[in-house]
């Protein structure tokens, strides 16, 4: 993934975050999921790595939350599919 990639990706993140709604979890996950693939190990801990990719899993936690990692799992795929770090 290249920088220009990277940056037009954030943006259209940044634009369905204003937009809010039902769906602003997913996008605050995919946020940071792209930034991870994009940035690398660079980005978060590894520890803080494990718990967002385990967050889309959790059956006893609320739907924001596993909402939350099913974003982050998709744009870490997304970053890392285009050529990521």
């Amino acid at each position: 993934m290249t920088e220009t990639e990277f940056q037009r990706e954030a943006l259209r993140v940044k634009t369905f975050l204003g937009v809010g709604g039902k769906d602003a979890d997913y996008w605050v996950g995919y946020a940071r999921g792209l930034r991870r693939g994009y940035h690398g190990e660079r980005f978060g801990s590894a520890a803080e790595h494990a718990v967002w990719m385990r967050l889309a899993d959790e059956k006893d936690t609320d739907q924001s939350r596993r909402d939350r990692g099913r974003g982050y799992r998709e744009g870490l795929a997304y970053a890392t599919t285009k050529g990521g770090a």
